[in-house]
């Protein structure tokens, strides 16, 4: 496959963001659109033990269903090398 973009994004210059970025690999040095995948922050773990604690039990759950409370991990769609985490 032949990548004809010209990558203009640095990934040190521009912080990353909640969907794919076009930034550079500093592994196979390749311009590329970052593959993302979504985990939950430690925030989402706090704020389900307080609703445990508060008696909300049925809504523990929902802090690891918000967009909030997910860190976005980015990696190279070639080489699957890590670029970086976005944190909101």
């Amino acid at each position: 496959m032949v990548n004809n973009t010209i990558c203009t994004t640095y990934s040190d210059k521009y912080p990353l963001k909640s969907k794919p970025n076009h930034t550079y690999c500093p592994v196979c040095h390749r311009c590329i659109i970052t593959r993302t995948s979504a985990t939950p922050a430690e925030k989402a773990h706090l704020y389900a033990v307080l609703l445990c604690l508060l008696g909300c039990f049925p809504f523990c759950i929902l802090p690891y269903c918000m967009h909030s409370c997910k860190n976005i991990h980015h990696y190279c769609p070639y080489c699957g090398a890590f670029i970086g985490t976005y944190n909101k």
